[in-house]
């Protein structure tokens, strides 16, 4: 009795251990993916897991939507991973000890890229100015691949 509790705890360590560092992208994958199957397409909850990519651990998720703009995914009741509807209509994930407000609460916004940075109007004719070759581009490509 003693070897089999032995055994039963190294394996439960081993199976611990080897899931630490997937198990957290597995659920966060899900969660994502089941938020976007649910809240923003209107599917099913049942339509989630055929979206999923083929992998072993998919049998073994829970993915719940408790409410009208999460959906929480666990791995064997653990390693719980949770996304939210944005108010942009995409989702995210976010820690689910967050709060309540989560669905409101965005990331801060991205700041505006510098204008020399943005793409111009015409790109051709902005990397001429420049002086850009395209020619010695495409000579320099033929070489690489020949």
């Amino acid at each position: 009795m003693l070897v089999v509790g032995v055994a039963a705890v190294v394996l439960a360590v081993g199976v611990a251990w080897y899931l630490g560092p997937i198990a957290p992208i597995a659920t966060g994958y899900a969660a994502q993916i089941g938020c976007g199957v649910h809240h923003v397409a209107e599917r099913p909850l049942e339509q989630v897991v055929p979206e999923l990519p083929d992998n072993p651990l998919v049998p073994l998720l829970r993915i719940e939507a408790p409410d009208d703009a999460t959906v929480t995914t666990t791995l064997l009741g653990a390693y719980r991973s949770t996304a939210v509807v944005t108010a942009d209509g995409g989702c995210r994930l976010v820690d689910p000890d967050d709060g309540p407000d989560l669905a409101t609460s965005d990331p801060a916004p991205v700041e505006a890229l510098a204008d020399d940075l943005r793409v111009p109007a015409d790109p051709a004719a902005a990397a001429a100015d420049a002086g850009f070759d395209p020619e010695a581009l495409r000579a320099a490509l033929d070489g690489a691949f020949t």
